[in-house]
């Protein structure tokens, strides 16, 4: 179902954001098995270059269908947003301090936190039953997903986030952001995230990502309820025979068991 979150963005402009979410037939609900979460719902924050529509989130959307676990695919930016990305590419070379939207950690997260708000309460179907939601996240839309997490999981917050699974991710832009938002002692976030199961999966091939991440986990003392999956013969992008289903089944695993 294509429904649209209408919302008030970082800039202070009302925007749209189009999404897919997938639940459960209501026939369906009552039916339990040892391997579904009828009770879940993992939204996905996508990163740079990517979109609702990729062959690869909705191939990894409909993995986690399967086993009975909801999904919310939306766009993070708008389309004049991404539009404005492929101008602001051309020159960003020729005049220094330019950022792109796709990188903007706090218009990404911001986004990310009103999203999850939107759906959980104004979906009928989320409103009246307790439902643990996860994130999904892949490139720049890990670094929101960490953030926007520590900052739901907050006392006064009435949506928590269960889990996280980083497809390829960089979560190592959110210590960029945490330090260009005088946020870098922000301890709560920090120790907010360090609650959340968290599953970094990597392309074997993928190793700049790989000390990335390993940096990124050593500096914040990431440890109790981190797990790094590395991928056989997998590069970035997980384009090799059967490395986008290895990336599905780990991640159904992950969300399951933390769900």
């Amino acid at each position: 179902m294509l429904i649209n979150t209408p919302l008030i963005d970082y800039f202070g402009n009302s925007i749209n954001l189009e999404g897919y979410l997938t639940t459960l037939d209501d026939s369906k609900d009552n039916r339990t098995t040892n391997n579904t979460k009828r009770n879940s719902l993992v939204i996905f924050a996508h990163g740079s270059g990517s979109s609702k529509d990729s062959p690869r989130n909705q191939y990894l959307s409909k993995k986690l269908n399967e086993n009975g676990i909801a999904t919310f695919l939306f766009d993070l930016l708008t389309k004049e947003e991404q539009e404005s990305d492929k101008k602001v590419e051309k020159i960003q070379q020729q005049v220094p301090g330019l950022t792109l939207n796709k990188f903007n950690i706090s218009l990404l997260s911001d986004r990310l936190i009103k999203v999850t708000d939107y759906v959980m309460q104004q979906i009928p179907k989320f409103q009246d039953r307790t439902i643990n939601v996860g994130y999904f996240g892949a490139s720049t839309g890990v670094a929101a997903s960490l953030y926007a997490s520590g900052k739901l999981n907050e006392a006064n917050s009435s949506i928590w986030i269960k889990a996280i699974v980083s497809r390829g991710g960089r979560p190592d832009l959110l210590s960029s952001f945490l330090i260009s938002n005088n946020n870098y002692f922000n301890k709560d976030i920090i120790e907010n995230i360090k609650k959340i199961p968290i599953l970094f999966i990597i392309g074997q091939k993928d190793k700049l990502v790989l000390d990335w991440i390993k940096k990124f986990i050593k500096n914040y003392k990431l440890i109790d309820k981190f797990n790094i999956d590395i991928v056989k013969d997998a590069s970035h992008l997980f384009e090799e025979k059967d490395a986008l289903e290895k990336v599905g089944e780990i991640a159904v695993r992950w969300f399951i068991q933390h769900l």
